[in-house]
């Protein structure tokens, strides 16, 4: 038995704190993001 829901998610905030400086080839990132789910499933 199959079954299928329709969902679509939305992020709506993105925001990066660099917590340690590396060499031109390393950067340490941490990013918060924001997101919204809504369809058949929501949360």
């Amino acid at each position: 038995m199959t079954t299928q829901i329709k969902a679509e998610s939305e992020i709506f905030g993105w925001d990066e704190t660099s917590f340690q400086d590396g060499d031109e080839e390393t950067k340490l990132t941490e990013a918060l993001v924001g997101t919204r789910y809504s369809g058949d499933v929501d949360g």
